[in-house]
């Protein structure tokens, strides 16, 4: 990313004020087809989802995972980030391992019985927990230097990811989701997001993905 576009994003963090660690309309990356039908987790703050009524999850028994996508905002330079394809890759193969855990067939053929997920990473950037002030990095770009009016010096690393379910067979949406998760701390103010810091989070969505089917069955 050049000077101008680091200046210009640095600009818009001072412009917007303080930033909501929330998951909200501005934050869309487009990646799914429909985000009006979102809506809040009663269980999970900094989630959206949206399942079709009726859905039963038990005709399901195996699911084919797509390639993780990393999705840059318009604009933006679209660098090679061997941070955002380390994050993507280790997401996939979180959701393999969960899903294999809890006994569901990991296939790439579409055929019946078979749920397809497609992800997205589409943010990932550090910040301060009291949100007085922040370094956001949004996908593609890399701004540091950010003002600091608080006393609090920690920050911590957070990922948003976009993901959808549906038949592998006829296309038919099954769900979708909008996350926005906190990971490890950084080790200082100054320090860059790393797939350590992100793993956490990772390891936690694939989790919550396999443990949904097995909730969203009926009886």
């Amino acid at each position: 990313m050049n000077k101008l576009n680091i200046a210009v994003a640095a600009s818009l963090v001072l412009l917007t004020g303080c930033a909501t660690n929330k998951v909200t309309e501005d934050k869309y990356s487009g990646f799914l087809d429909n985000y009006s039908q979102l809506e809040q987790s009663d269980i999970y703050p900094e989630t959206k989802l949206y399942i079709v009524p009726n859905v039963d999850f038990s005709s399901y028994k195996g699911v084919m995972i797509d390639k993780v996508r990393i999705i840059f905002p318009d604009g933006l330079a679209r660098p090679k980030n061997l941070l955002l394809t380390s994050i993507a890759k280790a997401y996939e193969e979180e959701l393999k391992t969960s899903f294999t855990d809890k006994g569901y067939v990991v296939t790439q053929t579409e055929k019946p019985g078979i749920a397809r997920i497609e992800a997205a990473i589409t943010s990932v950037y550090s910040s301060f927990d009291d949100l007085q002030a922040y370094q956001y990095i949004p996908i593609g770009a890399a701004i540091t230097g950010a003002m600091r009016v608080s006393g609090a010096s920690q920050k911590s690393a957070r990922v948003m990811m976009e993901a959808k379910v549906t038949d592998a067979k006829n296309g038919k949406l099954l769900a979708s989701v909008v996350d926005l998760q906190k990971g490890k701390e950084l080790k200082s103010s100054s320090s860059k997001v790393t797939l350590d810091e992100a793993r956490p989070i990772l390891q936690q969505w694939a989790l919550r993905f396999a443990n949904a089917f097995g909730r969203l069955q009926k009886n």
